[in-house]
């Protein structure tokens, strides 16, 4: 739940009572320049009546108002004090409890602002009873009722702010150690716009509203007999002393609420830095449900996918380094033949397959290419890759015709794909450099083109057969044909045929006819021409397919068969 460790008993009861000991903190505050206002404004009796009945009356009611104030405050924060205790503890809190309690800790500014708001308004309302009791007189009820108002007034404002001060210093880095305050159900939620619009009215607001009443005392100073030159002198003291508090009072609480703003914003904007310079393991520490609240979770989130992405970016990088490594790295040297082969991925790891190999002792050596093409991309794909991989370098060397391996080939791998569902196709090839026999099975693959420059075409080494994965019992048929000195056998697979630019596929002519144009390369030369023309016809249009092919060319100078 929290990263926090166990803590002393004096800290615990210190966390659990700080909302209790704030909010009585804002109410006294707010009580002094309630009376201090009231010292120059209705203070306009000989003797100071007006204290001595407020002390008289106003004591039967404050009393038990803030005893039973205290209780109910008390009984609210129940659960936010039971979660406090097991945090000292360092023993587990239950789910509920925790929900329980961080709901009605960021409900408690509300409720103690309404609690506060009640109690001075039923204290109004206590005046106003004594009156129509004859207990007060109906102008000594009525300055009674305005000052409970004018508490009530500067009270919530001061009380609410005090709180919100509190929790996000205090409270919220404890019961929300890793943020997410925006995402408990049923809170009250203040956004920046009603924050603002609070402080408007307190420091301009309030100020209106005890300058009426100021000027009120004034008219009432007048009309008890005081001098109008009097009545002058005490107005300009009283506006004096009220400019001097509002304006010590401004200041605090614009004070309060920059600080509940700049804090988060501080947060986001060092995280932001932190995460510009590639640091991504930095936390906004998040103090409030409002907007900056859901930014600061948002942009956490986004510091948790990104160091993910960098973490699965770096075994992508790993994992292409590992199947780049499994491709041949260069072709054999074989006499009468020329080969070259590549693979261009359009993920970082892909499930496009080409192998070569010799086998065979020194008098019958023959040329294994193998290609093929596992259905999907990424991580799953490379995997079934380099299992095939595996399973061809083990069987090719192995006795058994070129249809037979492939059929053992399906077998296993229609084991290691039960359950996955994928397939691969594949094109097995076996050339005799000596003879320039060709044989091959085609098991759902692209067939091969066999280029014969003498008589400038194409022949196109087709045959049936399935993908491999499909089905454990398919037979593989076994073709065969003959090459001539010269000659340039091109193995592929879909993709160099169906890279696209605006729907357009670069299709089997383009690739034809740069056959026919770079016969006069060697091998590599025309797998470098393809690979430029697909690139050159895709243009920027992002790579949908793996790219593979091998180029296999027949040496005119090599020796006919015996």
């Amino acid at each position: 739940m929290t990263s926090h460790g166990p803590f002393s008993r004096t800290r615990a009861f210190v966390l659990a009572n700080t909302l209790l000991a704030v909010y009585w903190f804002g109410v006294a505050i707010s009580m002094v320049i309630a009376i201090v206002i009231g010292r120059y404004t209705f203070d306009f009796t000989p003797g100071q009546h007006f204290y001595r009945t407020l002390l008289c009356y106003g004591s039967y009611y404050d009393v038990p108002v803030a005893i039973l104030s205290i209780v109910i405050i008390v009984f609210y924060e129940q659960p936010i004090r039971r979660l406090i205790k097991d945090l000292a503890l360092g023993r587990k809190s239950d789910a509920s409890l925790l929900l329980i309690a961080r709901r009605r800790l960021l409900n408690e500014p509300f409720v103690l602002v309404l609690l506060n708001l009640s109690t001075w308004i039923g204290a109004a309302g206590v005046y106003h009873l004594l009156a129509r009791r004859m207990l007060l007189t109906p102008e000594m009820a009525t300055l009674l009722v305005v000052a409970s108002l004018l508490t009530a007034v500067i009270s919530v404002l001061i009380t609410f702010f005090f709180l919100q001060f509190g929790i996000q210093r205090w409270m919220a880095p404890l019961l929300f150690p890793r943020g997410g305050l925006a995402s408990v159900p049923g809170t009250l939620r203040i956004t920046l716009a009603t924050r603002l619009g609070a402080l408007i009215a307190a420091v301009c607001l309030a100020p209106f509203l005890i300058i009426g009443v100021t000027l009120n005392g004034a008219e009432h100073r007048r009309l008890y007999g005081l001098h109008p030159e009097e009545v002058l002198d005490k107005l300009a003291v009283t506006l004096t002393i009220e400019l001097i508090l509002f304006s010590v009072l401004a200041v605090a609480v614009t004070y309060l609420v920059a600080s509940n703003l700049s804090r988060p914003f501080g947060h986001i904007i060092h995280v932001l830095h932190q995460i510009k310079v590639g640091r991504f393991n930095q936390r906004v520490q998040v103090v409030t449900n409002d907007e900056l609240g859901y930014a600061g979770d948002a942009i956490n989130e986004m510091s948790r996918g990104l160091m993910e992405r960098e973490r699965l970016q770096r075994s992508l990088n790993l994992a292409r380094e590992v199947q780049q490594s499994l491709l041949p790295l260069k072709a054999p040297r074989i006499p009468g033949l020329d080969i070259a082969g590549k693979s261009l991925y359009c993920d970082e790891t892909g499930g496009d397959y080409y192998d070569f190999m010799e086998i065979g002792h020194d008098g019958s050596r023959r040329l294994v290419a193998v290609i093929g093409d596992v259905s999907g991309h990424g991580i799953s794909s490379a995997l079934l890759m380099t299992s095939i991989r595996a399973l061809v370098r083990f069987r090719a060397p192995l006795p058994g015709r070129a249809d037979e391996v492939v059929q053992d080939l399906n077998r296993q791998f229609c084991l290691d794909t039960a359950e996955s569902g994928q397939f691969l196709t594949l094109f097995y090839l076996v050339a005799d450099p000596r003879t320039r026999v060709l044989e091959w099975v085609r098991a759902g693959h692209e067939p091969a083109y066999l280029y014969q420059p003498d008589r400038d075409r194409f022949e196109i080494l087709n045959g049936p057969g399935a993908a491999l994965g499909l089905d454990e019992a398919m037979d593989y048929s076994l073709n065969r044909a003959s090459a001539a000195p010269g000659d340039i056998l091109v193995l592929t697979t879909d993709g160099v045929f169906e890279a696209r630019r605006r729907g357009e596929m670069f299709g089997r002519q383009r690739f034809m006819d740069v056959v026919r144009r770079r016969r006069h390369l060697p091998a590599a030369g025309i797998r470098d021409a393809i690979l430029q023309a697909i690139g050159d016809f895709r243009g920027s249009t992002a790579r949908e397919d793996d790219v593979t092919l091998m180029v296999i060319k027949f040496d005119e100078t090599a020796p006919d068969s015996a």
